[in-house]
């Protein structure tokens, strides 16, 4: 190589090309201008640092023994190689750029692809539809702008499920989304009492058939809040003798619902069928004094309405003396007379008479009066009686 005039200083060289020269340097480092001319040797020609090559600056190149192998044709063509550099036609391979030499500034923007990665490192893509199955490759990683979700390459599908096993902390309310937790993913004997709201649980929510009797508060069943549905309750739900007279209403029981041959004595209240009511005359004998009326007997009675039977009975005989007389009966309810019996003609002897006769005087108590009329001379009464019998049923 030819080296420059001394006292040549690298800067007051200008431009290479009016020059004639190239920057150069040694192996041991030291920098000098050489002529590129072919018969120079292009071994010894190296490039360290940023150079200044004419007006444009070269940066963040090393390049160590070129070669002429490395530039096409058999020998070194200085200009092609200096435009080469400039133009970044240069192909510099990886043992020609120092370690820790690339920085990000180095680096354009939007020049990195994903070939450019290594096979083991998979960076997560943009993109706003989500790739065909087919392209799920395992590891790849993929954003969709639609739903703001990562998904994940399997090898034959897209998934964004996160394995339980891999969450750690606790999951609120506000990450669950609505009608997410269903039944299967609730374990047995979870949810108690204070998990469930007043008023949540409707019949529907219950089976048929849950709700047993220990399940049911005592006292919590009544008629008055209507849980019981109307004709519900059948005879096999009553237990036997349980039914007392105060749970039966008045007139309830009617003979549809009365056994044949059930009801003794000993169930019906006294005079609850018939109202009987008797009464025998005192002092014997009763003297009947012509014309003088006497009132032989008398009874009262309490009715309901239905019909009164009454009975009359005695027996008279005429005076000693034996003079003839003949007895009328007069029966009267109050002041209404309801019976006159014919003329009894006195015998020597005693005789008995009889008579009965139905009323129906209406609901009321009532007195009925048996009255004796001698048609002439005296005779005498011995047991008078009256019964009184109102048959209701």
């Amino acid at each position: 190589m030819r080296k420059p005039k001394r006292g040549v200083a690298e800067s007051d060289l200008g431009n290479p090309s009016e020059s004639g020269f190239v920057l150069a340097s040694t192996k041991r480092g030291r920098r000098f201008w050489a002529d590129p001319s072919p018969r120079a040797n292009p071994s010894l020609v190296m490039i360290t640092s940023p150079s200044q090559l004419g007006h444009r600056v070269v940066t963040s190149i090393n390049i160590q023994t070129i070669s002429p192998t490395q530039i096409s044709g058999s020998a070194v063509d200085w200009t092609a190689l200096i435009n080469a550099i400039l133009n970044g036609g240069l192909q510099v391979g990886s043992s020609n750029i120092e370690d820790k030499a690339l920085l990000a500034k180095h680096i354009a923007d939007a020049i990195l692809t994903t070939a450019m990665f290594a096979a083991s490192i998979k960076p997560v893509e943009l993109v706003d539809t989500l790739p065909a199955n087919a392209d799920a490759t395992l590891g790849r990683v993929v954003f969709l702008t639609t739903d703001y979700k990562l998904y994940r390459g399997t090898g034959t599908a897209w998934t964004v499920v996160v394995p339980t096993t891999d969450l750690s902390g606790t999951i609120s309310t506000a990450q669950l989304a609505a009608l997410a937790v269903t039944a299967d993913k609730i374990a047995a004997n979870t949810i108690t009492a204070g998990q469930i709201a007043a008023g949540a649980i409707s019949a529907t929510e219950i089976a048929a058939g849950a709700v047993v009797a220990g399940k049911i508060a005592a006292n919590a069943i009544t008629a008055a809040g209507a849980e019981i549905a109307d004709a519900t309750i059948g005879s096999a739900k009553i237990i036997d003798a349980s039914i007392t007279s105060a749970k039966i209403g008045n007139l309830e029981v009617k003979s549809a619902n009365i056994e044949n041959l059930t009801v003794g004595t000993g169930k019906v209240a006294t005079r609850a069928i018939t109202t009987p009511v008797s009464a025998l005359g005192a002092s014997d004998p009763l003297t009947v004094t012509y014309p003088t009326q006497q009132t032989a007997v008398s009874a009262a009675i309490t009715t309901h309405g239905e019909v009164v039977q009454v009975s009359v009975a005695g027996v008279y005989a005429r005076a000693v003396a034996g003079n003839p007389s003949g007895l009328t009966f007069t029966v009267k309810r109050g002041a209404t007379t309801v019976f006159t019996s014919a003329v009894l003609n006195a015998q020597a002897f005693e005789i008995g008479y009889a008579f009965n006769f139905s009323d129906t005087p209406g609901a009321g108590t009532y007195t009925y009066y048996v009255y004796v009329d001698s048609n002439q001379n005296s005779s005498y009464i011995y047991n008078r009686t009256i019964n009184l019998l109102e048959v209701m049923k």
